[in-house]
């Protein structure tokens, strides 16, 4: 973020550097979200019998 906060003030586009920040914030932390879900179910499962 603090990267992010630099480019957008050194290129004065800050809706450019913020939207591709996030997108690539997104694109890293959706799989783990739902890898994690996913073994959180499985443990889960275990945990029932």
């Amino acid at each position: 973020m603090r990267q992010s906060e630099t480019l957008a003030g050194q290129s004065f586009q800050p809706i450019e550097v913020y939207s591709f920040a996030m997108l690539v914030y997104f694109l890293i932390l959706f799989p783990v979200t739902r890898g994690v879900d996913r073994i959180y179910q499985r443990v889960a499962h275990f945990g029932r019998s």
